[in-house]
């Protein structure tokens, strides 16, 4: 399998399912990457995952979703909340299990 770091702009617009909530500042800023391709019978299939960076240093969560507008959604969501780093993950890992039908 092929691994590579790309990052990607977060150009979609947030699903009205997933609705911003306030919360207190954090210096982590997130982006889409390509976190790897597939090769599933001669056919390539990109991975998409996220990178949280800031002064904390970079987390990266590959293999959210086979689907960018998806990924960009979430990462568009973590930017507007200002999700800290120490909850990353778990904010993550509550969309996925919340809304995975917009996947």
């Amino acid at each position: 399998m092929l691994i590579k770091m790309q990052i990607l702009s977060v150009e979609s617009k947030l699903d009205g399912r997933l609705k911003p909530r306030a919360s207190v500042g954090s210096d982590c800023s997130f982006s889409v990457v390509v976190s790897g391709v597939l090769n599933i019978e001669g056919r390539l299939y990109e991975n998409y995952g996220i990178l949280a960076a800031g002064a904390h240093g970079v987390s990266v969560i590959e293999g959210i979703s086979n689907e960018r507008a998806y990924t960009e959604r979430m990462a568009q969501y973590l930017n507007i909340n200002k999700v800290s780093p120490e909850h990353f993950h778990q904010v993550v890992e509550e969309l996925l299990c919340r809304y995975p039908e917009i996947n």
